[in-house]
């Protein structure tokens, strides 16, 4: 019989393919039982259900409010949304795994459950709008009750409650095999092979205020190059750069159609502002590029630079054209493995069999 595992969720299961998702696939292949839990809507009072495949199904939860910035209010809706969970499923909570990585939920922890684990992958209440006592009161209800917290990236580490020590494992992002095949590095035909060759850079993911976009538009300045945003944005910046007449926008992209617009670049963009929320941000997009093959530039920037994907830091129009002309000569692509979900997923199992085991 197989364990029972409802995964409370940051992202929509069918949006673009990244930490949760992918743990969650790797999971039911495992053969855990996931109810992959979306983000709680409201208003409303509902659960529609939707097979995925084998072992995962998502559920889309509705209910009367929501209030992520009241934690007394929020917990009444967690406590709702909760409550639809178990009516709609054979979920005994004592015989089942409790993963979170969506802390405004932290009142699910109110349940005995067989095993908790907070999976940790940003600095909440670090994000544009967020109450930073409010998230602090979600992570200090988790930090109580898990079993297990799994942290992304080591900062999210630091200043942590000492009596958790015990408690944390470091399990870095990774990337999806789909975007190890065909290799862009395996296929010179792709690269720029006289002076006059278009450049095509690439930024995928959500554009929104922890984005540089004055960085992005610097580079669509320069001479040869044609850039290329996937994914999703917001603001004026972003919408005067998709204008450009060098920028093509294709928006949301499905998995399949991401890893082909990727393997059809040459350099990888990471956009990142020097804010607090990304001091401990490792970011997929980074460990996507590179097992495209492409090379991979990001801003100048102190908590960047001991990422080992990246290949180019620029910080000025002048780095940005000499950086360009090294890249046309000399390409720096990591050559290195590429670590995979599956791997990443069972640093933190491990982790959990060994605490159990002491």
């Amino acid at each position: 019989m197989s364990v029972k595992l409802i995964f409370l969720a940051p992202v929509y299961f069918n949006r673009m393919k990244q930490r949760h998702q992918s743990f969650a696939v790797e999971l039911a292949k495992l053969g855990f039982d996931v109810c992959f839990i979306d983000p709680v809507c409201a208003p409303g009072y509902s659960v529609v259900i939707e097979n995925k495949q084998k072992n995962l199904k998502v559920f889309r939860v509705r209910v009367p409010f929501k209030a992520t910035a009241i934690a007394g209010l929020q917990n009444i809706a967690a406590r709702l949304a909760l409550s639809l969970v178990l009516r709609h499923s054979d979920f005994i909570p004592q015989k089942t795994f409790l993963w979170v990585a969506e802390p405004s939920l932290a009142a699910f922890t109110q349940l005995c459950w067989q095993t908790i684990v907070y999976d940790r992958c940003d600095l909440h209440g670090a994000f544009p709008g967020q109450r930073q006592n409010t998230w602090r009161s979600y992570e200090a209800r988790l930090f109580d009750r898990a079993d297990l917290i799994s942290v992304s990236h080591s900062y999210l580490a630091e200043n942590l409650p000492e009596n958790i020590a015990a408690k944390i494992v470091l399990a870095r992002n990774a990337c999806s095999g789909d975007f190890l095949q065909g290799l862009f590095r395996a296929d010179t035909s792709l690269m720029p092979q006289k002076p006059g060759d278009i450049v095509r850079l690439v930024s995928s993911g959500a554009h929104y205020e922890w984005s540089d976009i004055d960085w992005l538009a610097m580079l669509a300045d320069l001479d040869g190059v044609e850039l290329h945003v996937a994914g999703t944005g917001r603001g004026m910046a972003f919408e005067k750069l998709i204008k450009r007449g060098n920028v093509i926008f294709h928006g949301h992209l499905d998995h399949d159609k991401l890893v082909r617009v990727l393997q059809n670049c040459h350099i990888g963009l990471i956009p990142f502002k020097n804010i607090e929320l990304i001091k401990g941000v490792d970011p997929v997009k980074a460990y996507e590029y590179a097992a495209c093959g492409l090379e991979v530039w990001a801003p100048d920037l102190p908590s960047l630079l001991t990422n080992e994907f990246i290949g180019r830091f620029i910080g000025h129009k002048n780095q940005a054209i000499e950086a360009l002309q090294n890249f046309k000569n000399v390409p720096t692509v990591f050559a290195g493995k590429i670590p995979l979900w599956s791997e990443r997923l069972q640093t933190i199992l491990d982790r959990l069999h060994t605490l159990r085991s002491d």
